[in-house]
């Protein structure tokens, strides 16, 4: 049994729900909750000789809880959706100036703006720290907040921003995620995508592999609804055409240079579509690589084309992204919103395709210190979806390792 007196009349910072474990004549402040009145606990909890009190409650619920700013408000402007390049760090204290750990920190910010993450809790030393997406239209602001029995704290950091129409050399968003899997025995791999819009200068990348990509646009420079395949020179000998079927392919020598083949098909949002690539040696030294595109609901498959390269390639994984290839954007906000969903990934592995067995991911994005923050990714029971632009958020930090499906 446990006897408790209430201090309130007492302790100015202990609540009248609050109370002191008496131990003999020593009193522990223990910071415990209990009932409404003292009478009520005193008819109750008188210990036994020689008995021992116990308190099971959140050591912290009855700490007055005192905040404070580690990081100072920002002295250099960012642009609007751009995450500011420190982090913001608060600190809790109690009334004796000790940390209080273990304290949940709720974070908002204004103005379409947003805190990575959400929520925090306070590490050993009593500090909290989070990223700062800042929004646009007002002074920008993020608000730290926590809360117990005793009553709120919280600090807001004020930052500056410089005018979106300074842009010029930023980026707009793109956002990739890239799966590791075992590729003993592999010699293809497949993957299905299932777009979510459709604005202009989109580009879903399916799979990019070690030597390859293939994947799909809206307003590519042969099609407008441009289905892609290409392969990059290996080994310093040039990519070659096998069969372009009635695919466009050329040449290329942007980013980096190669073979490319261009094909139409009219996809459409929120159905799923499925590119295959498969493997084979023809000529000693060389791999041929041969694509299809596939319409899931329909079995429909257009051939795109089987094109060679000098040596292997790396059947270990695949990465998929979203971006805005067109890059024209005058502020982030104005990127119109592209979206998509990738999943299903699978091996063809004994001339058979089945599920790829998965042991990594990754997440990744260009340099935050030159992209737009309203890129993001969220897991799904069959993959993952990925989008960029518009009132997309990235509710964690891109760039790391993301849970692998079970």
């Amino acid at each position: 049994m446990t006897r408790y007196l209430s201090l309130a009349s007492k302790v100015p910072t202990i609540r009248r729900n609050c109370y002191a474990l008496i131990l003999g004549t020593a009193v522990v402040l223990t910071g415990c909750g209990g009932g409404s009145s003292t009478t009520d606990l005193d008819q109750r909890n008188v210990p036994p000789p020689g008995g021992q009190a116990t308190c099971l409650v959140t050591p912290s619920v009855c700490t007055v809880l005192l905040m404070s700013k580690v990081t100072g408000d920002p002295t250099v402007p960012n642009y609007s959706l751009m995450m500011y390049p420190q982090k913001f760090t608060v600190k809790l204290l109690d009334p004796l100036g000790k940390p209080v750990a273990n304290q949940a920190v709720t974070w908002s910010a204004n103005g379409n703006g947003w805190p990575i993450p959400a929520s925090t809790v306070t590490a050993a030393d009593g500090t909290a720290q989070v990223n700062w997406v800042p929004g646009y239209g007002v002074t920008p602001q993020l608000t730290a907040t926590a809360s117990n029995n005793q009553g709120v704290a919280t600090v807001t950091y004020s930052g500056l921003l410089k005018p979106d129409t300074e842009r010029n050399g930023l980026r707009t968003p793109g956002i990739g995620l890239s799966e590791t899997w075992t590729s003993t025995g592999v010699t293809g791999m497949s993957r299905e995508v299932t777009p979510r819009t459709e604005p202009t200068g989109t580009y879903y990348a399916a799979m990019n592999w070690d030597t390859g990509y293939t994947g799909m646009q809206r307003g590519g420079s042969t099609y407008d609804r441009q289905i892609q395949f290409s392969i990059w020179n290996q080994q310093g000998k040039p990519a070659s055409i096998v069969n372009a079927g009635t695919s466009q392919c050329k040449d290329f020598s942007h980013e980096g240079s190669g073979v490319e083949c261009a094909n139409t098909y009219p996809w459409a949002i929120n159905k799923t579509y499925r590119f295959e690539m498969t493997t084979a040696t023809v000529v000693a030294g060389y791999t041929d690589l041969t694509t299809y595109f596939v319409d899931v609901a329909s079995g429909s498959r257009l051939f795109l084309a089987t094109l060679r390269h000098a040596g292997e390639v790396g059947m270990s994984g695949a990465t998929s992204f979203v971006e805005d290839f067109r890059q024209n954007a005058i502020g982030c906000q104005n990127v119109e919103e592209k979206r998509a969903h990738f999943g299903n990934s699978k091996v063809y592995k004994g001339n058979t395709w089945v599920a790829a067995p998965i042991i990594g991911r990754a997440s990744h994005t260009s340099d935050p210190a030159i992209t737009c923050a309203n890129a993001g990714y969220t897991l799904t029971s069959t993959g993952y979806e990925l989008g960029v632009g518009g009132a997309v958020r990235n509710t964690q930090v891109v760039g790391g390792w993301v849970p692998v499906p079970k």
